[in-house]
């Protein structure tokens, strides 16, 4: 297998904005491992090159919603994306694992579990797209984020994979999908996670486009 740093990389889908397949260069490779997930193996690294490609179609005053992702990598290359998308949007990134941190801290004081957010805030830093990321500790479906957030032009979401919480989160966002807008979900055909699978397979009848990554399902709203 040659060197993702040394050639250019088609992934296997197509968005229904350009109806072409989805084309990055090496020198957009080479600047995504530097930036974003530098060590990191290529299987991992196409979940998140996908995510860039995604964000890199928005447009205008485009919005991207991010729920979950601890390591900060995935809100990396998608802020990269829309840097490079030369459009106004700008991501929301909903930590709602640092909020159930907090709530079980709240609950069991001498429950000390570590932060996530010093690593996530450094890897946005050494990206170089903090201002393009908003930044919230609020869980997912919370009245006061639905207010916040009232539609998106990319979802991705790869926060809890158990059934109560992603069934929730698809459930109120992805009708805040707009038209020819892209969802992705991360742990799709895992087998240490299967209810991810049959739980986004519940939605097809929403996407006129489906494809996967990896272990990521990417559709294309209606």
């Amino acid at each position: 297998m040659r060197n993702l740093l040394d050639v250019g990389l088609v992934l296997p889908t197509t968005w229904a904005r350009s109806g072409e397949p989805c084309t990055i260069t090496p020198d957009e490779v080479h600047n995504l491992r530097t930036r974003v997930a530098p060590g990191e193996t290529t299987a991992l690294e196409l979940e998140d090159l996908s995510a860039y490609v995604a964000a890199r179609s928005l447009v205008g005053t485009s919005s991207a919603l991010l729920i979950g992702g601890r390591r900060g990598g995935t809100a990396s290359a998608i802020a990269l994306g829309l840097q490079a998308s030369r459009s106004e949007a700008k991501l929301t990134f909903i930590c709602d694992q640092e909020w159930h941190r907090q709530q079980l801290e709240a609950v069991d004081p001498a429950r000390k579990l570590p932060s996530e957010l010093p690593r996530i805030e450094e890897q946005l830093g050494r990206a170089g797209v903090t201002e393009l990321v908003q930044l919230l500790v609020k869980d997912s479906c919370s009245s006061d984020v639905m207010d916040e957030v009232s539609e998106v032009d990319l979802l991705y979401v790869d926060a809890s994979h158990s059934y109560d919480t992603l069934s929730a989160d698809l459930t109120a966002w992805l009708p805040r999908v707009r038209s020819n807008g892209v969802a992705m979900v991360h742990g799709y055909g895992n087998s240490l996670r299967p209810t991810v699978s049959s739980i986004f397979n519940r939605h097809l009848d929403s996407f006129s486009n489906f494809n996967t990554v990896q272990t990521l399902a990417i559709g294309t709203k209606k």
